[in-house]
């Protein structure tokens, strides 16, 4: 019966953490592959730490019998799934969250760097050419080249209002533990409902058949 548990503990732990890394990453807005991968792998090992730290069926067959409901009875399911999500899911979505927000952040930051950098050459040399250029037209050069000149001049003013937008939009789009983790808390809670609603039934049938 103990390896039973253990079993069904995997497999939920296996889906749960399949199913919320993937929900989490996606409400991140910042989704690729090798993220949902390190998603995955952490929400795994919480998963299946909890999964063998707390007892599910005890415990889920103490808080029935509180509230008076069979276990196998539609009100006893939803009981036994609340219980389950609200061991895992909260616990899996806030390091997720965290991980993810930090993760994100730091490829958003190193993209900032990068802009920073190209921003501040390029604000130099937008103040070298108007130098020239002040030299120039008090020098009496010819309007060819000061034209020249002042094409250089606008390329470079409007690259700088690029670089200022592109800036001010990564900033804006840095994503927060404290903003991103109410939305992520809720729906995954809710996806966790379900999955534990349907799953638990279905591993335990699949488990108790192969015993």
């Amino acid at each position: 019966m103990k390896k039973a548990g253990m079993l069904i503990s995997v497999l939920m732990g296996v889906s749960m953490s399949f199913f919320l890394s993937l929900t989490g990453t996606l409400l991140s807005g910042h989704f690729t592959v090798p993220m949902w991968l390190i998603s995955f792998g952490i929400s795994l090992v919480i998963s299946l730490m909890i999964g063998f730290i707390v007892p599910m069926k005890p415990l889920t067959d103490k808080v029935c019998a509180k509230f008076g409901a069979d276990e196998k009875s539609i009100k006893g399911k939803l009981i036994s799934a609340a219980v389950a999500d609200l061991v895992y899911t909260p616990v899996i979505t806030v390091i997720m969250c965290l991980v993810m927000t930090s993760i994100a952040g730091a490829q958003i930051g190193n993209a900032m760097k990068g802009v920073d950098a190209e921003l501040g050459q390029t604000t130099s040399a937008h103040e070298e050419l108007l130098g020239e250029y002040a030299e120039k037209q008090e020098a009496g050069a010819d309007e060819a080249e000061l034209a020249s000149l002042r094409e250089q001049i606008g390329t470079l003013e409007g690259k700088r209002e690029e670089l200022s937008a592109q800036y001010a939009a990564m900033q804006a789009a840095k994503p927060s533990f404290a903003r991103e983790i109410w939305l992520s808390l809720a729906v995954c809670l809710a996806v966790g409902f379900v999955l534990c609603y349907f799953l638990t039934p279905m591993f335990i049938r699949i488990v108790m058949k192969r015993m």
